[in-house]
């Protein structure tokens, strides 16, 4: 009888793994820092005022009180006949809205027996998934405020819904004008659109978004984030097959900390031969508090 050994399988390099692209990050600088105090307690800024400037006429010498525009309106707003404090005001040294909590993300890699892999090797694959799975989960984070963080894009965490600038499911390029109107109104300055990639893909083939740079933007130039991680609900829950939302913010600040790796020599359990390793990061995702808007898109064929 011959018998016939079979070698084990070769072990090969695998796939090159990318992270998605047009996502998140690359609609946002990241400001890198480690040890500050936000990566506890989160962090608060500055609030800008979102109220629209004041413009006036020219001076009609012979009746000053007759151009319009005058008096200015140079002391506090509310001793100014005709100033709305809830519109001209928004935003004004409302510190409590200009917050944002921390994001964690954790990426594990474990193995066994643990002599086939050496503990720089799991660390470096732990890192490595981190690295290339980070930015879903972040987005997954800041569209659900699903780890209780604020803002979020749900008005989860006792945070504030979006406005909804839509009613009932409109066509995709409608919505994206929809929320350039209310971006332009309601803020006046770049914002940001998020969406699914789903969304962003009627969007692009619409040619009401292009890429350009490494990011999306709309044709107007407002960048576009299609995040792998937004499930694209009203709610944390994912929308309906038919139809998806799109939301505005204003700017997006964002921190990020140094990856914190555990030792993986020193996370060896003996029972079973199998190496631990683990690696993460802290994120902070703000956003200037001039109002959010949302948008429902059909998806139809």
């Amino acid at each position: 009888m011959t018998v016939t050994t079979l070698a084990p399988r070769e072990l090969v390099v695998g796939p090159g793994r990318v992270p998605a692209p047009y996502g998140l990050f690359s609609a946002v600088t990241f400001r890198e820092s480690s040890g500050g105090r936000w990566e506890a307690n989160g962090a608060t800024w500055e609030p800008f005022s979102c109220a629209p400037l004041d413009a006036f006429g020219a001076v009609n010498c012979a009746a000053p009180a007759d151009t319009p525009g005058y008096p200015k309106p140079l002391g506090s707003p509310a001793s100014v006949e005709g100033f709305d404090a809830a519109v001209l005001g928004k935003g004004v040294g409302d510190w409590d809205d200009a917050v944002a909590s921390v994001i964690g993300v954790l990426a594990t890699y474990s193995c066994g027996p643990a002599a086939a892999v050496t503990a720089a090797v799991a660390r470096s694959r732990a890192e490595e998934r981190l690295r290339l799975l980070e930015e879903r989960a972040v987005e997954n984070a800041f569209w659900t405020g699903a780890v209780g963080n604020v803002p979020n894009l749900v008005g989860a965490s006792g945070f504030e819904d979006p406005e909804q600038v839509t009613t009932g499911a409109v066509n995709p390029v409608v919505a994206l004008g929809r929320l350039e109107h209310a971006l332009g109104d309601g803020y006046g300055l770049t914002g940001v659109i998020h969406m699914t990639r789903t969304v962003a893909t009627y969007l692009i083939t619409e040619g009401a978004v292009t890429a350009s740079g490494g990011r999306l933007v709309t044709a107007l130039g407002t960048p576009v984030v299609a995040g792998s991680g937004y499930p694209g609900g009203a709610t944390a829950v994912t929308a309906e097959a038919a139809t998806s939302w799109l939301v505005a913010t204003p700017a997006v600040v964002a921190y990020r900390s140094e990856v914190f790796s555990a030792d993986p020599a020193a996370a060896l359990d003996p029972a079973t031969n199998t190496r631990l390793a683990t690696a993460e990061r802290l994120y902070l995702i703000g956003v200037e508090p001039c109002g959010m808007y949302a948008a429902e898109a059909a998806l139809t064929d």
